[in-house]
């Protein structure tokens, strides 16, 4: 919340221009993509398998997972903010 905009929700680029006691609310966004409807089957054409199984073929992944995964290292700041949002 912006105290100089009646306490108004803003978009936050940089940790540092938070306030010293700042109240953040968190706004999941999630995109939508339509599903496309299938014609009604019969019960007795209904498969007995409930998971479809798709392959993938090795030529449509852009690059495996490496090894050694790195985890980027945060400020100090942000790295206190992660550990005590995760004690809640």
């Amino acid at each position: 919340q912006e105290p100089e905009f009646d306490n108004a929700l803003c978009n936050l680029t940089d940790v540092s221009e938070l306030p010293e006691k700042p109240t953040i609310k968190i706004i999941p966004t999630i995109e939508l993509v339509p599903v496309t409807t299938t014609p009604e089957i019969s019960s007795d054409a209904v498969s007995l398998a409930d998971t479809e199984i798709l392959s993938v073929s090795s030529l449509e992944r852009s690059s495996p997972w490496p090894e050694d995964f790195q985890i980027p290292k945060f400020p100090v700041d942000v790295e206190y903010r992660l550990r005590q949002g995760n004690l809640l």
